[in-house]
């Protein structure tokens, strides 16, 4: 597999013939891997070994502090605390306080499953699609069975 491809725009199109033979042969590679993988895995006993871990391929920027400082460096008075909502409520107990936080956190963490699922549902549509190209690939072109 020539590796000239790997690191070539994918988003121009349409894609070249060569482009479209790496990642077509790459599918493919892959897919034996994963089976692979699964079958020494069904020998082990495990079950969903790749489904297991598949992990988000997306990256994210840390979001900047915003800390409003002077030119001395002395904090600005206008601005209480880092993040807003880890500011106490009026009236709110800091046990209050420790549970909507933990609340909140629980609900960013259910929307980011939610996300990841189906992020993990896009890869599994993608997967199919790529063994339905190989299926075709190979049956135009026996020899290249294993």
């Amino acid at each position: 597999m020539c590796k000239n491809e790997q690191c070539s725009n994918w988003l121009n199109r349409p894609l070249r013939p060569s482009q479209i033979h790496y990642g077509l042969t790459d599918g493919w590679v892959l897919m034996q891997i994963a089976a692979s993988i699964e079958k020494k895995a069904a020998k082990a006993g495990k079950d969903n070994v790749i489904d297991s871990n598949i992990k988000a391929l997306t990256y994210t920027e840390p979001k900047p502090k915003t800390d409003k400082k002077d030119k001395k460096g002395k904090k600005d008075p206008e601005s209480k605390a880092e993040n807003p909502e880890e500011e106490k409520k009026e009236g709110e107990s800091e046990e209050g306080k420790r549970k909507r936080l933990a609340l909140q956190k629980v609900m960013e963490l259910r929307k980011k499953v939610e996300d990841l699922e189906a992020k993990k549902e896009a890869i599994v549509t993608q997967i199919q699609e790529v063994k339905t190209a190989i299926a075709q690939i190979e049956d135009s072109d026996p020899s290249l069975k294993q």
